[in-house]
């Protein structure tokens, strides 16, 4: 071995530390022994396996410190971290408890708001069931009323009967009396045996017949079929066929020239839809009607008619009161003649009886009072007690002028009565 290769494995040696030196120097004793020469590549693998132990025995000795000192670091990092973590646990426990509180107190509160609500809930529910079931029992009664109402509307002895209903009240709006200015269901008034819903009595004697039993049938046949078109234009010429039927029916039964009728019927159709309806289908309904004297009317329009007939008897009481008054004011004015002359003989017996006392004052004085002084001087009277003096009347009453037989009564106050003398 050369003394380069020699100084290059002590070096290497050193560097190692001891056990690199201790191989180092074997490897040199040995080359010296053998003494051939040693190159790079022979060298390489020695100082490989040198490095390997150096490292492995260093590592050794160095991995046993660090473990002992990452192991006594890691424990107090452990525990100081265990003692932050501790501390922040506390305070995060406290600052949640903080939050904690308020929230679980408004949690409780807004159950105990909950189950109110949920009680009046069920309280609402319950009333809400309670109507519902009592709304459900009224609309059943309902459509059996309505059901009833249909059934009883297609029969003519109850469309009459509603009719007849519905003139009453009519008659009563107006002001027409019972009895007085018209009857129902009675006897028709002239010749004929026919008994009219209504018989209106005019002023002048004649009567106003009104048949209120106009066919309704096919109109409600057309209500019910408000959802066809077609068919609810034939039930509605149906209904104006029925009312021209009626018209016709109701004008041959003898109470148009009956010597008491005005010579016009009514027809009394209690419900102007149907009215209208019967008068859109057939438009010359009321025309071909009246040609047989006969009005169809609705509410509207007998009301009208019978409130003039209602006006015409009031204009007539009016009359006739004003009649009774006059009569009463000629009676009055009779009475007050014979009242004036009993007033008059009064009036002669006063002036008879102030003519008397004025005789009888002037006896006193002359006969009478002299004596009775010379009795009070001779007793010595008191003043007090002494005779006072009469004095004779000057006035005489005023004698009411006779009334005329055919004039005004005329009763002027004299000039005492104005003064308020006697």
């Amino acid at each position: 071995m050369d003394t380069t290769t020699l100084l290059l494995v002590l070096a290497v040696g050193l560097v190692l530390g001891g056990g690199g030196l201790a191989a180092g120097l074997a490897l040199a004793r040995r080359g010296r022994a053998d003494a051939p020469a040693v190159d790079a590549d022979t060298l390489r693998p020695v100082l490989e396996d040198l490095t390997r132990g150096a490292v492995a025995e260093a590592l050794g000795t160095s991995g046993m410190q660090l473990s002992e000192q990452l192991r006594a670091a890691t424990e107090e990092r452990l525990r100081t971290q265990q003692e932050a973590t501790e501390a922040q646990s506390r305070a995060a426990q406290d600052t949640l408890r903080q939050l904690v509180e308020p929230l679980a107190k408004g949690v409780e509160k807004l159950d105990g708001q909950v189950r109110a609500l949920e009680q009046a809930r069920a309280d609402a529910y319950g009333r809400l069931h309670e109507q519902v079931t009592a709304t459900a029992t009224t609309l059943e009664a309902l459509q059996a009323a309505t059901g009833q109402l249909d059934r009883a509307m297609r029969s003519n002895q109850v469309r009459g009967q509603w009719g007849e209903l519905q003139l009453q009240r009519i008659v009563e709006l107006v002001g027409l009396k019972e009895h007085v200015s018209y009857e129902t269901q009675v006897q028709q008034v002239g010749e004929g045996s026919g008994r009219p819903d209504l018989t209106v009595h005019l002023t002048d004697g004649k009567v106003l017949y009104v048949d209120a039993k106009a066919p309704m049938a096919a109109f409600l046949r057309a209500v019910e079929h408000d959802h066809d078109r077609a068919a609810q234009q034939e039930h509605l010429a149906q209904h104006a066929k029925d009312l021209m039927a009626h018209v016709r029916a109701i004008a041959d039964r003898g109470y148009l020239d009956d010597g008491a009728s005005i010579g016009m019927l009514v027809l009394f159709v209690p419900n102007e839809a149907a009215l209208a309806a019967a008068l859109d289908a057939d438009p010359e309904l009321l025309s071909r009607a009246l040609a047989l004297r006969v009005a169809i009317t609705g509410p509207t329009s007998l009301a009208m008619m019978l409130t003039n007939v209602s006006a015409s008897w009031r204009q007539q009481n009016l009359a006739e009161n004003a009649e009774r008054i006059v009569g009463e004011v000629l009676e009055l004015h009779k009475r007050l003649g014979t009242f004036v002359d009993h007033l008059a003989k009064l009036g002669k017996h006063l002036t008879s009886s102030v003519g008397a006392f004025n005789s009888a004052v002037g006896s006193f004085e002359r006969r009478l009072l002299p004596s009775a002084r010379k009795v009070e001087q001779l007793a010595a009277v008191p003043d007090d007690a002494r005779l006072g003096d009469l004095a004779e009347l000057d006035t005489t009453p005023t004698t009411p002028p006779r009334l005329a037989g055919d004039g005004p009564a005329s009763l002027p106050l004299g000039d005492d009565d104005a003064d308020g003398g006697a």
